[in-house]
């Protein structure tokens, strides 16, 4: 956390994240776009992003590597332009596995190091903005030191949204069909009753 201090108070930034295409259908790739900017003198950052559960990791950019154990890309990101101010942007692929609405974060890391040893490779100029910032937060660089200082880092979050997980619609119930009629049976359509000539009713039927 303080050597994270150390990097924004020098000018590292994740100026913007996206998520394209969005919304993303359930098993297709997903591509989160990662842009970091560099003040003058800024020469590398790291940059980790956890990715959500949602998701399954499929490709990075080059200098970045995933850590299967904690679902998390790490990046190693060097400012374009060299010791110049500059901006260059990180990739990362993934398929999600389900479908709603997540959040993904990006933010500005670094391995574990002495806040001391992080002064130390700072370049006069950064010292400088460092201290600059110190005073403008009323802290001292015996705070930045000190154990147990909280800063935010930089960071930017992107939600998207997976699609195709709706339920097909049901097929319409078959209706039942009519039974065959027997071979050279000709279908009765009508009944009626005729009064002989003798005064007896005899039942005939028409056919077709």
């Amino acid at each position: 956390m303080l050597l994270t201090l150390v990097a924004v108070l020098a000018g590292c930034e994740i100026t913007a994240k996206t998520a394209s295409p969005d919304p993303v259908t359930k098993g297709e790739d997903l591509t989160f776009t990662i842009d970091v900017s560099f003040d003058q003198g800024d020469l590398a950052t790291f940059v980790e992003d956890k990715l959500p559960d949602s998701v399954r990791f499929v490709s990075a950019s080059e200098g970045c590597e995933f850590i299967a154990a904690d679902n998390t890309v790490r990046c190693f990101v060097q400012n374009p332009n060299g010791q110049e101010a500059g901006t260059t942007s990180v990739t990362i692929v993934v398929t999600p596995t389900e479908c709603g609405t997540f959040t993904n974060t990006a933010v500005i890391a670094f391995p574990e190091i002495p806040a001391e040893s992080a002064l130390e490779q700072l370049s006069t100029e950064q010292r400088q903005n460092v201290e600059e910032r110190l005073q403008e937060l009323q802290l001292s660089t015996e705070d930045l030191m000190a154990a147990g200082i909280e800063v935010q880092p930089s960071e930017k979050s992107v939600d998207f949204t997976v699609v195709g997980c709706e339920q097909p619609e049901p097929r319409p119930e078959p209706q039942p069909r009519p039974a065959p009629q027997p071979a050279g049976a000709a279908p009765i359509t009508q009944e009626f009753d005729q009064e002989s000539e003798a005064g007896e009713i005899d039942q005939s039927f028409e056919v077709s």
